[in-house]
This record gives C-alpha cells, sequence and structure tokens, in this order.
C-alpha cells in the first residue's frame, strides 16, 4: 500500500466524519467560493430557506438575507476578504416559518500561497435564545422601574462579612442617595451609612436568621450623603450550600420614611383630637400639633400665629421650637400684604413660599430678626374655619435656603387644617360656654318658667322656674308633654291644644295662648304661653322653645279695673247727684250766702277725702272707722243731721273694701235723699263687731248663709229721727248696686229692714274673702 493510497483512504475518511458531523448537528453548514458563490447544494438550506438549488446558486442566497440586514452582512464579508480572517456576524435570514435570527461564522480556507481558497461557514439559529435575552432583559427593565417606583431596591450579600463584595440594583443606590453602580459594594462600605444608633440592629438581625433560619428582617436608619436621615426596611432569604452553611444573603430594601411619617403624623393628629375632647388648653394643643409637623420635616421649625377678633394684629399661638426672643419682636405685628410670610398669607388668604429670606421683600421689616436667629427660609399658609374664615397662619421656618418639595406642601395643608378644626372647635366651646352662661343668667333673671320641647319625642325641658313660679320640686316635674296637658285646667286643655296642634302644622314660627295651669297646692294660675317654633328645611316643626309666665295677678288687676270703671261711673253719677242733694240741703239750712258757702265747702271736702282716701291705699285696704266717719261728715256738717259710730278697728281689705265703701255711700245718699240724713233732726247710728255666719231664715224661710264658725264682719246701719219709712214697691238703683256688690262679690249678706222710725241695714262679710286685722279696743265715735 502506498503513501498515496493511505493518503486517499484517510481524506475519505476524514470526509465522511465531516459529513456525519454535518448530519449530526442543527446548524446550517456551507461552502463557497472565495467570492462567496455556492457552487454545490447546501445540505439543510432549501428545508430552512425553502430556496431550491436554482434560486440559491451563485450569489442569489444573498436574497434570503433580511432586507435590512443584508448590506452590513456583505459590509463584514469584504472586510473579511481583505483581511483574510474569520468573522462572525447575526442577521435575519428567510425561513418557512418567518424570519429567524442566525448567528454565522466564517472562515477562509487557504492555498499554500495565504490566498483564501474557499470560505467554510455555520448558520447557528439563535432565534429563541434572543427572545429569551430579550424577555430578560426587558423584565429587568421592568423590574428596575418597578423597583423606582416602589422605592424598593433588591441586592445579593456574601453575609455582609468585611471585606466581601455584594451586588445592589440601581434603585437600592438610589434609597442610599447614591448614582447607580456607584463604587465596590462591601460589608463595611453598606454598615458606614447605616446611622451610629441604628448600626447594630443589622448584623443581630442577620445572626437571628442564621441561627433559627428565619427570614431575615431588619429596620435601620441611614444618613444619606448629603445628611439626610432616612428609614429603611429590608428582608431577605439566606442561601446554604449542600452542607447547610449559609453563603448568601438575597433580599429587598425599602424606603419607608414617609410612610413612618404619615403614620407618626396620623397618630400625632388623633391625640391633638384627643387633647381637644377632653378640653386641654388651646396653646398646649396647637404646640402638640407643631412638634408633630416638626417630625415630618427635616430641620422644620414650626409656627401657629392667630390674629385678634379684630383682624388686625398678629397673636402667638404656638412655636415650641423658635427662640423666645423672635417671638416677642413678631409679636402684635399688624397684618399686612409684606408683613413676613405669615402676615402676608393672612392677607392675601393664600399659600406664600419664601425660598430665601434675605432676598425676599416680603421679609424687608423683619429680615434683620430672621437673619440674628438663622432663619433663612420660610413657608406659610393661611388657617381657615370651616366658614372660610382666616384666624391665622401655619409657618415653616428653615435654616438653609429652600423651596418645598410636594410631600412638604402636603404637610403644610394637613396641619393648617387640624389647626383650623381646633381653633375653631375651642373658640365655638368658648362660645358655647358664654351662651349657656347668658342663657343661665337670663333664665335666673326672669320670673317665667322657660321651655324646650322636643316635638318628635313629645320630651320637654323646663328651667328653674318651673318650681319657682308653680311651687313644684324638680323631682315632681314631668319631662313629657303629658304632664304639661294634666295641669292645664280641663275647661282650657281643648281649646289650648288644637291651638298648639294647629300652629305646629302650619307653616308659621309661633303660638301665644292664655289658660289656667295648676300650681303645686292645686290652686290655678292664670299664664301666657309664648311658644317659638323651630322647623327643618322641609318645613317640619321639630322644636318649640317658649316661656310660661303667670299672669295672675295681672289679671286680677283687669277685673279690678274693669270694677274700678263700673263703678267710677256709677260713682260719678251719685256723687253728682250727692253734690246736688247737698247744695240743695245747704241752701234750705243756710241763712246767707256765706254760710251756705262754708257749710257747702266742708261737706264737698269730706266727701273727696274719702276718695282720698281709696285713691292712697290703691284699693288694697282702707280703715273701716275712717271710712264711715268719711262717708257720714259730708251730710252731717255742722252737728245737723247726726251720727253714732261704735266698732273695733279694723282694715277692710282690698276685695272687701271697694264693695263695702259703695254700700255705705249708697246707704249714706239714700238717707240724705229720703231718710234720717234728710232733716235736720235725723242721725244715723253705725256700728260693727267680728262674729260667726249668719244662721237665722230669711222671709221665706230659707237660711241666708250656712252657720259656721268662721270670722264675719257684723256691721249694722240704723237710722232715726227721719221721716216715716214705709217699705218700698221695688228697690232703687243704689241700693240695687249696693246689694249685689256685698252678695255676688263677696258672697255675704244684706238685709234690709222697713220699721217706721227708720231704715235698718244689716251687712255679713265673711273675712276669709280677704285679710283682716281687728283691734281688741273698740271704737266709739
Amino acid at each position: 500500500m502506498t503513501d498515496r493510497t493511505i493518503s486517499e483512504e484517510q481524506r475519505q475518511r476524514i470526509q465522511e466524519r465531516f459529513a456525519a458531523v454535518i448530519r449530526a448537528t442543527t446548524d446550517v453548514v456551507w461552502v463557497t467560493s472565495p467570492l462567496g458563490e455556492v457552487s454545490e447544494p447546501i445540505e439543510g438550506w432549501e428545508e430552512l430557506t425553502g430556496q431550491s438549488f436554482e434560486h440559491y446558486k451563485g450569489m442569489k442566497w444573498l436574497q434570503a438575507l433580511h432586507p435590512d440586514d443584508r448590506d452590513r452582512y456583505i459590509k463584514c464579508w469584504s472586510e473579511s476578504v481583505k483581511s483574510a480572517k474569520p468573522f462572525e456576524c447575526e442577521y435575519r435570514l428567510g425561513s418557512r416559518g418567518g424570519w429567524r435570527t442566525m448567528q454565522v461564522r466564517c472562515v477562509p480556507v487557504l492555498d499554500e500561497s495565504g490566498v483564501i481558497r474557499e470560505w467554510m461557514g455555520a448558520h447557528t439559529d439563535v432565534t429563541e435564545r434572543r427572545r429569551a435575552e430579550a424577555e430578560v432583559l426587558q423584565a429587568k427593565v421592568l423590574l428596575e422601574q418597578a423597583q423606582e417606583v416602589a422605592h424598593v431596591g433588591s441586592w445579593v450579600s456574601a453575609l455582609l462579612a468585611p471585606g466581601d463584595s455584594g451586588w445592589w440594583s440601581a434603585e437600592t443606590y438610589r434609597i442610599f442617595g447614591l448614582p447607580p453602580g456607584d463604587g465596590h459594594v462591601t460589608a463595611d462600605s453598606f454598615l458606614h451609612r447605616v446611622h451610629p444608633d441604628d448600626v447594630g440592629f443589622v448584623p443581630a438581625a442577620l445572626d437571628a436568621s442564621v441561627r433559627t433560619g428565619q427570614p431575615y428582617r431588619a429596620r435601620y436608619r441611614i444618613i444619606r450623603p448629603s445628611g439626610e436621615v432616612r428609614c429603611l426596611y429590608e428582608q431577605g432569604d439566606l442561601q446554604r450550600n449542600a452542607e447547610g452553611v449559609p453563603t448568601k444573603l438575597l433580599g429587598v430594601v425599602q424606603d419607608i420614611t414617609d410612610q413612618r411619617r404619615a403614620e407618626d403624623f396620623r397618630e400625632a393628629s388623633a391625640r391633638v383630637l384627643e387633647m381637644l375632647a377632653t378640653d386641654r388648653p388651646l396653646e398646649e394643643v396647637l404646640s402638640a400639633l407643631v412638634l408633630a409637623t416638626e417630625r415630618q420635616s427635616e430641620g422644620l421649625l414650626g409656627s401657629i400665629l392667630l390674629i385678634d377678633k379684630d383682624g388686625r394684629y398678629l397673636r402667638h399661638g404656638a412655636a415650641p421650637s423658635l427662640p423666645r426672643e423672635y417671638l416677642r419682636i413678631v409679636e402684635d405685628a399688624e397684618v399686612g400684604p409684606a408683613v413676613g410670610s405669615c402676615g402676608a398669607a393672612i392677607f392675601h388668604n393664600r399659600l406664600v413660599i419664601v425660598e430665601d429670606i434675605l432676598t425676599d421683600p416680603l421679609w424687608s421689616d423683619y429680615r434683620d430678626a430672621a437673619h440674628r436667629f438663622g432663619l433663612r427660609a420660610c413657608w406659610s399658609r393661611p388657617i381657615t374655619t370651616s366658614d372660610g374664615r382666616v384666624v391665622g397662619a401655619f409657618g415653616m421656618y428653615y435654616r438653609t435656603p429652600r423651596s418645598p418639595v410636594e410631600a412638604e406642601l402636603k404637610l403644610i395643608g394637613t396641619a393648617a387644617h387640624l389647626a383650623g378644626i381646633a381653633i375653631e372647635r375651642r373658640r365655638n366651646e368658648q362660645s358655647l360656654r358664654q351662651s349657656e352662661e347668658r342663657l343661665q343668667i337670663m333664665t335666673r333673671a326672669t320670673n317665667d318658667a322657660i321651655y324646650d320641647w322636643d316635638i318628635a319625642t313629645s320630651s320637654l325641658w323646663w328651667n328653674h322656674g318651673i318650681t319657682t313660679v308653680f311651687g313644684y320640686r324638680e323631682c315632681d316635674v314631668g319631662k313629657d308633654l303629658a304632664w304639661w296637658e294634666t295641669q292645664v285646667h280641663q275647661d282650657d286643655l281643648g281649646r289650648v291644644t288644637a291651638e298648639l296642634a294647629a300652629a305646629v302644622e302650619g307653616g308659621g314660627q309661633s303660638w301665644t295662648s292664655e289658660y289656667r295651669f295648676r300650681r303645686s297646692d292645686g290652686r290655678y294660675a292664670d299664664v301666657l304661653d309664648r311658644g317659638f317654633l323651630l322647623r327643618a328645611s322641609s318645613g317640619r316643626a321639630t322644636r318649640m322653645i317658649g316661656s310660661m309666665q303667670d299672669i295672675t295677678e295681672r289679671k286680677l288687676t283687669e277685673r279690678r279695673q274693669r270694677l274700678l270703671m263700673q263703678e267710677l261711673d256709677h260713682r260719678v253719677k251719685n256723687t253728682l247727684a250727692a253734690v246736688m242733694s247737698i247744695s240743695e240741703n245747704t241752701v234750705a239750712t243756710s241763712d246767707s250766702p256765706q254760710e251756705f258757702a262754708r257749710a257747702f265747702s266742708g261737706r264737698i271736702q269730706a266727701l273727696a277725702r274719702t276718695h282720698e282716701a281709696l285713691a292712697r291705699s290703691r284699693w288694697t285696704g282702707v280703715d273701716l272707722g275712717e271710712t264711715v266717719l268719711h262717708t257720714l261728715t259730708p251730710y252731717t256738717a255742722n252737728g245737723a243731721p247726726s251720727h253714732t259710730i261704735q266698732g273695733h278697728n279694723l282694715i277692710l281689705p282690698a276685695r272687701a273694701a271697694a264693695p263695702v265703701c259703695m254700700a255705705l255711700h249708697e246707704l249714706a245718699t239714700n238717707a240724705m235723699k229720703y231718710g234720717s240724713l234728710s232733716v235736720p233732726t235725723g242721725n244715723v247710728a253705725v256700728s260693727w263687731e267680728i262674729g260667726p255666719g249668719p244662721s237665722r231664715s230669711g222671709e221665706k224661710g230659707e237660711p241666708l248663709a250656712p252657720a259656721d264658725s268662721s270670722r264675719w264682719l257684723r256691721l249694722r246701719w240704723v237710722e232715726s229721727g227721719g221721716p216715716p219709712v214705709t217699705p218700698p214697691t221695688k228697690r232703687g238703683f243704689g241700693m240695687s248696686i249696693a246689694e249685689g256688690m256685698i252678695t255676688y262679690e263677696l258672697r255675704g249678706v244684706v238685709d234690709f229692714e222697713f220699721p217706721p222710725a227708720g231704715l235698718v241695714c244689716n251687712l255679713l262679710i265673711p273675712l276669709e274673702h280677704g285679710a283682716s286685722r281687728s283691734a281688741a279696743n273698740p271704737q266709739i265715735t
């Protein structure tokens, strides 16, 4: 066997092996000329691209490449031809199922002189791999975006051992205030960022997780390069090797500063409202609110300024962290458009932001004071009540020039709103207390019984007047309308309840009625009831507030006035008749005009004195002896006719005074006209005593009054020396009035006797119908 034969056999075996490799691989392997022309069929090309040999031989195989990738591939081929070096490239190749991404590697085959003899290459389908890589990349991008939105970062740590490196996501860097990818992450560099007071929390939490196998949990603060303190929460899971030894810690970290501050502020707000509910002083409540607000923003110094009741001057509300000397300087400043941030906010009723106090014109009058105490920025928001009234301003001071971020604008708005609630509630409570005090004073200053009737529940509230005016004890006063109805006189109840129902059902605002109301002792008082109705927006009456005024005395006075008017009318007539009779009698008995004038004047004056006595006592009571004397004196002047008066000292009460005086006057007038006082020889004897009630019978056998042991006034009028008396066929007007007044007004008895010697009249009057007083010694005139 020659060397050539061995070489041919080896070549044959190599070709067979090459063919087997091509069949075994999924790649498409090909061979072209130095210029890239295909001269032999490429195994698998037709199955992949759908091109037959006639369609891809020569350079036509380039038609299978994506038009956007074709020039780039040709350029890459050309550069490789010039350099005679292998090259790799990716392009899209048309296939039966659409465009496929192919990774192509081309290797030049050189002859002995180094010239390219042919090209050999392979197409590897990397479509699925590239798609998977794209999906992974997209997922990574989405994950980073989600972490950025949620402020959640991810990390990998080699158990935080000193010198061990780790990996942080971009958001983790941002959470720590660092540019993404800034520096090599180690345990030392991480712990360097942790707040000194919390630096022990992380190793302790990791040690607990290693010992117990529980997930890693830690909460701690960090200090960013800017000096800002943030609160973080992180959790992770340990990865262990086959022996169970922890090797890595994978976890996530979240910035919970804003959440913690929001929770703290909500809790603080709840405490502020609780302080309001427990009636703590307003300054204490506002100070707690300012301190809670200060904890939400690094470097914040809070302040609340109030305006006085006239809306002109600023008053200190709360500023626990600001220097007291500075507060004294701005105290009592007048509200205006250029009086610092707070004064301008109140004046314009809008948010005022001053980023640098030293350059802002609003602070021209107070710039030196602010600079003296290191205050450089101030934002202020007006504090308003629920009805839009400005009552003050909430100020946020900082020691460096700065503008607010969105969270701080929301913070100052919430703080100002809470301050408005606190101020309005306190002022409303103060106003309510003052109103209640005034109401209590007013209700105690009046003698009326004031009530508040809840129409829906029929419940009644009474002030103390129901006890002082009508004598009830508080425990005896009912709390509903039914109790009031039981106290109204039954003869008035139907009318009053009908009037009340009509007022409630109608559309009016007030109700007025007069009726009788029972006192605690059972007697009835005349009352004037005035009620004011409160109605809902629908017009339905919901409450009635009113007062019951005891008008018993007024009603009695009105009745007395009516009686006095009637009496005045009758008395004027009788007085004129008496004057005429006195005049005629005086003329008949006078010998000269001078004597007539003296006698007539004396009698008229005596008559006037009787009326004066009644007027002086305002008809509340008169002395019976004086009344009898003043009644008879005008008719018995100069000793003819004569009179005799005998009886105990007695003050006639108001109820009895007028009827008795009228009866005596009518008896005297009648005696002057027709009886013993009409002649010079006549005489009248008046006597009285106090004894039991009458028991004798009248003309027809009926008792004049029931016999009893009560105290009665027994007054006897006896005429003598006058013309003979005969029983009259009818009673005159005057005698009828006298008899009616005694009988019906005083429930007494009038008894007339007509013996020939002169008229006899007996008056029996019960003293229980009026207070009386008598002396032990009799009065004799």
